[in-house]
C-alpha cells in the first residue's frame, strides 16, 4: 500500500517526537547525580556566584558594573569569566520556583542544560532538513540523541549547552538568510542573527570565533544576489545587513554581560579591568605560558589528534565517528564531480553558497581554532558537536545511492552500538557516585582518631551529603603533590607520611598527570609506583570505580581525557600505612635506586 505524503509527514514527527523523549531519557536520568556535593568545579563556582549576587532595584542600577548587586565582580567574584545569560537566566528561574539555595539552585541549573539540549536536538532536525536536497534531519537528531558527549554536557550546570544552541540558531537563521532573495525578509533575519549570536556571546565569550561564519555567510549573500541586483545595490544591501547584525549583537551583548565593561556608557567600550585581567589569565592557561595543577593534563598531548581521538572514541563513539569521516568524504567527493562537470564562472556560485560549506568551514574553523591550544580539552569542542552528526547523517544518507538495503543497515550498524553506549555511559547516574561511595565506607572502617591525607586540588573525603557526618577527623594533612621535584620535595613527602594513617587518593587526576610525566615529576612518577607495590609501607585497603556498564560488562575509560571522568566517575583509592620507613629507605624508593645505589641494598626490590 502506498503511502501518501501526509502519511509521511505525520510518521516523521511522531518518530522526531519518540526521538525526543529517548534523548529526554539519558538527560535526565540521576540529575543529581553527586547527591548535592557539588563535585564539579566549574558548576559550584557559578553556583555561588548565583547564590551571592541579588537582583537591582531598577534597570538603570542594572546597567551599572560599579554598582549593581547582579555583577559577580561586585560580590568578591570579580574574576568570574563565564557567560552571564545562563548565570542571570538560572538564577531567575530557580527563584521562581523557590528553587533559589545552593542545592537546588545547582539542580534547576543542570535541568535547564537537559532542555536546552533538548533543544539543541530540535535544531539539528531543522538545520539537517534544509542543509541539503536529501532530509537528513530526523537521521541526525536520532543520532544526536544518544550521543554521549552531549549527554554528559547535560547533566553539569555549565554555560556550554547554552554556547551551542544559540550557535546552532543563529546557523539555522543564516541558512534561511542566504537563501532568500527579499530585501526585507533579510533585514528582519539579520535582526534575529544579531540577537541569537549576541545571546552566544554572553553565553560564553569565546563563542566569538562564529563571527566569522557570519562573515562568510554575508559573502554567500553577496553571491547568490550578484545576478538578482547591480553590483552597487548590492554592496549597499551587504552593508546594511552587516550594520544590522553588528549593531543587535551589540546591544544584546551589553544588554546581557554589562559587567563585562567599565562603565554604563554605551559609548564606552572599555572593558572591566577585573574582566580583562582574568580573561588574560584564562588565555595564557590555554596556551600553555602559565602552568598549575590541572594543566599537567596536557603536557605530551598532540595537538589536534587528542581532542580528535577523544570525540572520535569516547563523545561520539567509533561507529558514528566512521559514519562521520565517510560523510566529510562523501561531501569532498560530490564537490571535485561538481566542479568537474561546471566549470563556468558562475557555476561556481552553487558549491559557494551552499550552507553545507558553511557547515563544513565552521568545524573545520573552530577545530583549528580550539585544537591546536596547549589546552586542548573536546568539551570546548562541543559546539561542533551537532554538526558533526549532521555530517555522519550524510554519510549514511550518502549510502542510498549505492543501496537503499544498505542505507537501512548502515542505520542499526551506526545507532544500535551508539544507543548501547549511551546506555553504559549513563549507568554511572544511576548509582552512587565515587566519592560518596569512598566517604560512606571511610566512615565506616576508619577510627575518627586516625591522621587522613587528602591530594591537594582534587576534592577531599569524606564528607556527608544526607545528614550530618558521624564523625569528624580533627587530623587532616593536605598533600602538596604539585609541588616542583626538587630537593625539597622528598624530605616533606617523608615528614608529611610519618604522620599519616591513611591516604585519600580520590581521582586518578595527579596520579595520571604528574605520575606519568618521569622527567618533570620524578618523584611522584615513583611515588604512585611506590604506593601501589606497597614499598613506601602503605597498602590499598578500598578501590571504589564506576565505570559505564552495560549488561554486567565495564568499559574502562580512564584513558580518555581528564574532564571525561574526573566529575562525575572518578576511581578512588585509599591506603593504610603498614609500616613506617626509615628516611634513608624512603628515600632509596622515591628516586627508584638510581642516583643512590649503594644506599639501596637494604631491599634488593627497591633497585630498579
Amino acid at each position: 500500500m502506498k503511502i501518501s505524503n501526509t502519511q509521511k509527514k505525520v510518521l516523521e514527527y511522531v518518530l522526531f517526537l519518540l526521538i525526543i523523549v529517548l534523548a529526554g531519557i539519558f538527560r535526565f536520568t540521576g540529575i543529581n547525580w553527586d547527591n548535592n556535593a557539588h563535585l564539579h568545579p566549574d558548576e559550584r563556582y557559578m553556583t555561588m556566584v548565583a547564590v551571592a549576587i541579588d537582583w537591582p532595584k531598577d534597570f538603570k542600577e542594572y546597567l551599572d558594573p560599579q554598582s549593581s548587586p547582579l555583577s559577580p565582580a561586585n560580590n568578591q567574584f570579580g574574576n568570574y569569566i563565564y557567560g552571564t545569560f545562563p548565570l542571570f537566566f538560572v538564577k531567575y528561574v530557580a527563584e521562581r520556583f523557590e528553587m533559589g539555595d545552593y542545592n537546588n539552585l545547582t539542580l534547576v541549573g543542570r535541568t535547564i542544560s537537559g532542555i536546552i539540549d533538548i533543544g539543541n536536538l530540535i535544531l539539528i532536525y531543522l538545520i539537517g532538513n534544509r542543509i541539503f536536497k536529501k532530509k537528513l534531519g530526523l537521521l541526525a537528531a536520532l543520532f544526536y540523541a544518544v550521543a554521549v558527549m552531549p549527554i554528559q554536557q547535560s547533566h553539569f550546570f555549565t554555560t556550554d549547552t547554552y554556547e551551542t544552541f544559540f550557535i546552532l540558531f543563529t546557523f539555522l537563521l543564516l541558512i534561511y538568510f542566504i537563501k532568500t532573495k527579499s530585501v526585507l525578509t533579510s533585514s528582519f533575519l539579520g535582526l534575529f542573527i544579531g540577537i541569537s549570536m549576541g545571546l552566544a556571546l554572553s553565553s560564553k565569550i569565546s563563542s566569538v570565533v562564529f563571527g566569522l561564519v557570519i562573515g562568510v555567510a554575508l559573502g554567500m549573500k553577496f553571491l547568490k544576489q550578484y545576478e538578482l541586483m547591480p553590483l552597487k545595490k548590492n554592496v549597499f544591501h551587504l552593508i546594511d545587513y552587516s550594520l544590522i547584525i553588528g549593531l543587535v549583537i551589540y546591544v544584546v551583548f551589553r544588554l546581557t554581560s554589562p559587567y563585562i565593561f567599565e562603565n554604563s556608557s554605551w559609548f564606552d567600550l572599555n572593558l572591566n579591568t577585573q574582566f580583562m585581567s582574568s580573561l588574560q589569565f584564562q588565555r595564557s592557561a590555554i596556551s600553555g605560558e602559565v602552568m598549575f595543577p590541572p594543566q599537567y593534563n596536557w603536557v605530551d598531548t598532540t595537538p589536534y589528534i587528542f581532542p580528535l581521538t577523544n570525540i572520535f572514541v569516547w563523545g561520539l563513539g567509533i561507529p558514528l565517528s566512521i559514519a562521520l569521516i565517510i560523510g566529510i568524504l562523501s561531501y569532498v567527493y560530490d564537490q571535485i564531480i561538481f566542479l568537474k562537470r561546471h566549470n563556468r564562472f558562475r557555476q561556481l556560485f552553487i558549491p559557494l553558497t551552499s550552507p553545507l560549506l558553511l557547515l563544513v568551514l565552521w568545524v573545520i574553523g573552530d577545530f583549528l581554532y580550539r585544537g591546536g591550544n596547549f589546552v586542548k580539552s573536546f568539551r570546548y569542542l562541543l559546539a561542533i558537536i551537532p554538526f558533526l552528526v549532521i555530517l555522519a547523517s550524510l554519510g549514511i544518507t550518502q549510502l542510498q545511492r549505492i543501496n537503499k538495503k544498505l542505507f537501512f543497515v548502515s542505520i542499526l550498524v551506526v545507532f544500535i552500538p551508539t544507543l548501547l553506549w549511551a546506555i553504559a555511559f549513563t549507568s554511572i547516574y544511576t548509582r552512587p557516585t565515587t566519592r560518596i561511595a569512598a566517604s560512606d565506607w571511610v566512615y565506616e572502617n576508619i577510627s575518627p582518631d586516625s591522621t587522613i591525607a587528602n591530594e591537594h586540588w582534587d576534592d577531599a573525603i569524606p564528607f556527608k551529603t544526607d545528614g550530618p557526618p558521624p564523625f569528624e577527623f580533627q587530623q587532616r594533612i593536605e598533600l602538596e603533590v604539585y609541588a616542583p621535584d626538587d630537593d625539597r620535595k622528598i624530605p616533606y613527602l617523608y615528614e608529611n607520611l610519618s604522620e599519616i594513617d591513611y591516604i585519600f587518593i580520590t581521582s586518578d587526576r595527579a596520579r595520571m598527570n604528574i605520575g606519568e610525566l618521569p622527567d618533570l615529576f620524578p618523584v611522584m612518577s615513583n611515588y604512585y609506583k611506590a604506593l601501589d607495590n606497597g614499598s613506601l609501607g602503605f597498602e590499598k585497603v578500598a578501590e571504589f570505580t564506576s565505570f559505564p556498564n552495560i549488561f554486567g560488562y565495564e568499559i574502562n575509560d580512564s584513558k580518555a581525557e581528564e574532564t571525561f571522568w574526573v566529575y562525575d566517575h572518578p576511581t578512588v583509592r585509599i591506603y593504610k600505612k603498614k609500616s613506617q620507613l626509615d628516611f634513608q629507605r624512603f628515600e632509596c624508593v622515591l628516586r627508584g635506586g638510581i642516583t643512590i645505589m649503594n644506599r639501596c641494598s637494604i631491599n634488593p626490590e627497591f633497585s630498579q
